[in-house]
């Protein structure tokens, strides 16, 4: 993990562990973790991945996933506020974070850093899995169904 946006990531999600434990011993924990990333000390990595129950650091790949749907969400959003009634039918199809912490910790990496304009909206957080099938659908649907809403709000 010699990249240091992996290595930001890292310490964002254990930060979040951090902050949501009750537990002396498990934030100290995750302050000897922070330390061990942020220093560099490779030879540790795993230990820190373990605690985390991680079976791999995050990779290029999944970065690219979450970019590309949160590209979506910013379009989506883009499309939909200023039509009503479309924002009325998409509403519960919105972002809402992602169950997966990866994805999650990597979403407010951006969000802190001011390189995403899309909220979370409140509901449900969604799996992967849920994305990449809206993702699969969006192109299609809404895009389709928002220029049949202009073209028809033109002719009246």
């Amino acid at each position: 993990m010699k990249s240091l946006n992996d290595r930001l990531l890292i310490c964002d999600i254990l930060e979040c562990k951090k902050r949501e434990s009750s537990c002396d011993e498990v934030k100290r924990y995750c302050d000897y973790c922070i330390d061990i990333i942020k220093s560099g000390i490779s030879s540790m990595y795993k230990e820190v991945f373990q605690f985390l129950e991680m079976d791999e650091e995050i990779n290029n790949q999944l970065i690219k996933e979450v970019n590309r749907i949160i590209k979506m969400y910013e379009e989506v959003e883009h499309l939909l506020k200023h039509n009503d009634a479309l924002y009325k039918r998409y509403q519960h199809q919105l972002f809402t974070g992602f169950t997966d912490h990866l994805c999650e910790s990597y979403y407010l990496f951006l969000k802190r850093h001011n390189k995403v304009t899309i909220p979370r909206h409140p509901g449900k957080r969604k799996s992967l899995k849920e994305y990449r099938n809206f993702l699969k659908r969006f192109n299609y649907s809404i895009r389709e169904e928002y220029l049949f809403v202009n073209e028809k709000e033109d002719t009246n």
